[in-house]
């Protein structure tokens, strides 16, 4: 069994960089979720839906039927 922790604790020191940045926290943690955060997210993801919609829709139309 501890052969098994050794070598998880390997592989996580071994991790690429980016993973390292996302266990991070994002914010401070006095920070405040506000609404206007909220707002600035959920129109990011709204408009990323729907610029894939628009997107797919063009796919579609240049394939054809």
């Amino acid at each position: 069994m501890e052969f098994i922790v050794a070598e998880i604790d390997t592989i996580r020191a071994t991790q690429p960089v980016i993973f390292t940045e996302a266990d991070q926290p994002i914010r401070e943690p006095h920070e405040k979720y506000t609404p206007g955060d909220f707002l600035r997210q959920f129109g990011a993801v709204i408009a990323i839906c729907l610029g894939l919609a628009t997107l797919a829709h063009v796919a579609v139309f240049m394939a054809g039927d």
